[in-house]
């Protein structure tokens, strides 16, 4: 089971988390092994020419050979019937 940062999953349907999100964090959680940490709602920032742009990744997953993997998690509407 991967630790998960924040761990208290209950705090984040009121923090606005949709719920796919959380869906997908008990997902992980579950499918991946104790060598992962999964870090949900990271905000990020990045200064460049006297600009400083920021934002906000779903998903950081790592292992403990320090590699990463970012997901945005994404709800697309599904396409029109014909």
């Amino acid at each position: 089971m991967a630790r998960i940062v924040p761990s208290d999953l209950t705090r984040l349907n009121p923090s606005g988390a949709h719920r796919g999100e959380i869906a997908t964090l008990e997902l992980l959680e579950k499918q991946l092994g104790h060598e992962f940490t999964v870090y949900h709602g990271v905000h990020w920032t990045l200064g460049r020419n006297n600009r400083t742009v920021f934002g906000e990744i779903d998903f950081v997953v790592v292992n403990n050979g320090s590699e990463i993997l970012v997901i945005e998690h994404m709800i697309v509407p599904p396409p029109p019937l014909r």
